[in-house]
């Protein structure tokens, strides 16, 4: 073997490597926090939290905004380090300022 043929060997990263859990979790979330649910009508929060109850989501969904403590008959969250289950998504409805207090 020349040392080209090591060199090249050396820096074969090999076979392709499964697409990692992260991917899933992305593609199929198991719980979705969004962030500014909102029992107002006609708001993007509240928007959002019927579309995932009424379009087929299966995953739980997780209402978050510190003003509630039901959303939609779902348990209200203050902040997303509140969500005590699963969370692989999270959607935020809320104005930018907003975003460090979430």
């Amino acid at each position: 073997m020349t040392h080209r043929d090591q060199a090249k060997d050396e820096s074969d990263p090999g076979p392709i490597p499964e697409p990692p859990d992260s991917v899933s979790a992305l593609m199929r979330p198991r719980g979705i926090a969004v962030v500014g649910a909102s029992a107002k009508d006609f708001t993007l929060g509240q928007r959002l939290l019927t579309s995932l109850a009424t379009g087929g989501y299966k995953g739980v969904i997780y209402p978050v905004n510190p003003r509630y403590e039901t959303v939609q008959d779902l348990p209200c969250y203050a902040s997303v380090k509140d969500v005590p289950g699963p969370l692989d998504c999270v959607a935020y409805a809320i104005n930018e300022h907003r975003l460090t207090e979430a």
